[in-house]
């Protein structure tokens, strides 16, 4: 059966690997956790962090991605423009 811990237990174990630079098995036995469990939270904390750093840059692509279509348009107009423009004269 497993043991369930406080969120303040798991933050506090998540600060020492993180801000602390300790080990998983130190943060462990800082914090009366078992090894294993302090390995699962760390790894879901990194997963957590890469999922959030892809969309951050999915996000920062669909934007440029959408200033470039806007751009594209409105070289388009400003060809058609041109071309209008230039058989008037030719």
């Amino acid at each position: 059966m497993s043991k369930t811990y406080t969120s303040e237990i798991k933050n506090l174990a998540l600060t020492l690997v993180f801000d602390k630079g300790l080990s998983s098995q130190e943060a462990a036995s800082q914090t009366g956790t078992s090894y294993s469990t302090v390995r699962r939270w760390v790894r879901a904390a990194n997963f957590a962090a890469i999922t959030n750093r892809n969309q951050y840059i999915m996000k920062q692509l669909e934007c440029r991605l959408e200033k470039a279509i806007e751009e594209r348009e409105v070289l388009k107009r400003a060809t058609i423009i041109l071309a209008k423009d230039l058989s008037k004269i030719y």
